[in-house]
């Protein structure tokens, strides 16, 4: 592993695909955006069986909306 690889591991990036906002029912956050947020719940690629997208937005209504990848069937 390279020594970003082994820093993104460490503050979880590796692991965590998305967080869920605990009070709103079905808004996910791309690491990006969610990291520095207290209270949120971490996601991996197996709590998101079917992925998802983005719902960070902002105050003049611009919204993410990127991907969040499924997870990948077995083989």
């Amino acid at each position: 592993m390279t020594s970003q690889q082994l820093r993104a591991l460490a503050r979880g990036w590796l692991t965590n695909l998305a967080y869920q906002h605990p009070e709103l029912a079905g808004v996910l956050l791309r690491r990006e955006h969610g990291e520095s947020w207290g209270g949120l719940i971490p996601f991996t690629a197996s709590d998101l069986p079917h992925g998802g997208f983005c719902g960070w937005g902002t105050f003049d209504m611009h919204v993410c909306g990127r991907v969040l990848p499924a997870k990948k069937p077995a083989q």
